[in-house]
């Protein structure tokens, strides 16, 4: 393992923006602020400041920003077509060894990524203790007094991407999959049965 792989682990375990520069892409040579999710040999997978989303990068074509290098922002405005961001599947397939060896029994469908501890016994437990979910819809329910009592109306969802879980609180909701995956990512690690730096 390289010291920039080894640096973009610790920057992933850590939640923390990084400032590489990108020689790939639809503008090589520019700056981006990135929060790695997931480090592996090839690729690093991050949340793109400048875009708002989930972007893989592929390692080699990435060094780390100096300073002293004269390198411009990257703009995601000069794109003529904007990037697809990624699914939720796209996202955490490549990282379900990951989250296996930190102990966790994955499930993975195109609306959600949760989860398990195990029993005693090895099995996997129903209730998920971190989960990111997709709900594109939102329903609110009124009775504004006209006799038809509730009633519900079914509008899309601003925050469609929901963090939450038996072991959270409160569900947190974002309006990007890329906001989400830090979060996420961050419980992942913090409630991990296994220790991330074992892994």
């Amino acid at each position: 393992m390289d010291s920039l792989q080894t640096y973009l682990l610790s920057a992933a375990r850590a939640s923390a923006t990084v400032r590489i520069i990108y020689h790939g892409g639809s503008q090589p040579g520019t700056r981006r602020d990135i929060v790695p999710l997931v480090v592996s040999d090839a690729l690093v997978m991050a949340d793109d400041r400048a875009t708002d989303s989930l972007r893989s990068f592929r390692l080699e074509m990435v060094e780390l920003f100096d300073p002293g290098t004269a390198a411009e922002p990257y703009d995601p405005t000069r794109q003529p077509v904007p990037d697809v961001e990624l699914t939720i599947p796209e996202t955490f397939e490549p990282a379900r060894a990951e989250l296996t060896a930190l102990g966790w029994h994955v499930e993975i469908s195109d609306q959600a990524v949760t989860l398990h501890r195990y029993f005693k016994n090895g099995k996997p437990r129903k209730a998920a203790e971190v989960s990111l979910t997709y709900a594109p819809m939102t329903v609110d329910m009124f009775d504004d007094g006209d006799g038809l009592g509730m009633q519900t109306v079914e509008r899309p969802s601003k925050r469609p991407f929901g963090v939450g879980g038996a072991g959270l609180k409160t569900t947190v909701t974002f309006s990007k999959l890329g906001r989400a995956a830090v979060t996420f990512w961050t419980q992942a690690r913090e409630r991990a049965p296994l220790s991330p730096e074992s892994v």
